[in-house]
């Protein structure tokens, strides 16, 4: 037959109870958290990557947009040069009686 157990005995089985639930609890949370944690970073990867897709797409239609300008700004510029090259069309005004063409 057993011995009846005492207060102390019955205090001791508690705290090692409670230490063992305490470990399990800690050890279930800290999965539970390790678990969060990837699906989250897995998350905020995923919204930067479609992110990054939209803000590809917006860049691809001004690049498109705007694919001719630099032909075009020599186009002008020629022709900017051509014009201001042209002595007769800027003659000084002083020299012709101050009057403009």
């Amino acid at each position: 037959m057993s011995e009846p157990l005492t207060r102390d005995d019955l205090k001791r089985e508690f705290e090692s109870f409670e230490h063992r639930f305490e470990q399990k609890l800690e050890q279930k949370l800290d999965q539970k958290l390790g678990n969060l944690k990837r699906e989250l970073f897995l998350e905020i990867g995923h919204a930067i990557q479609v992110g990054v897709e939209q803000f590809s797409k917006a860049i691809g239609v001004v690049d498109d947009k705007y694919r001719d300008l630099p032909a075009e700004t020599r186009a002008v510029r020629r022709d900017l040069d051509a014009h201001v090259a042209d002595v007769a069309r800027h003659a000084n005004p002083r020299a012709t009686g101050g009057k403009r063409r």
